[in-house]
């Protein structure tokens, strides 16, 4: 069995990165909107994981999001499926 090195599993990384910026982009497929992909190196498997916002958290909440006028895309808080 041959291990991935540290730099196989970054230029994965960052192609994954770039197809959901070209489907944000574009408008084609469907983006993983508040889900995070885990990949299990030793296994060889991926896994979704859900986030959600939590409305008074000082970081991602409502209250960050009428302060900037921005809305935050990284939620604070992940949960499984």
């Amino acid at each position: 069995m041959r291990w991935l090195t540290d730099i196989e599993l970054e230029r994965y990384r960052r192609q994954l990165m770039a197809i959901e910026a070209i489907k944000l982009l574009t408008g084609y497929g469907k983006p993983m909107l508040s889900k995070m992909l885990v990949f299990n190196t030793i296994d060889m498997e991926f896994r979704k994981l859900n986030i959600r916002r939590e409305r008074n958290c000082e970081v991602c909440g409502d209250d960050m999001e009428n302060k900037k006028g921005l809305k935050s895309v990284i939620p604070c808080d992940i949960y499984t499926i």
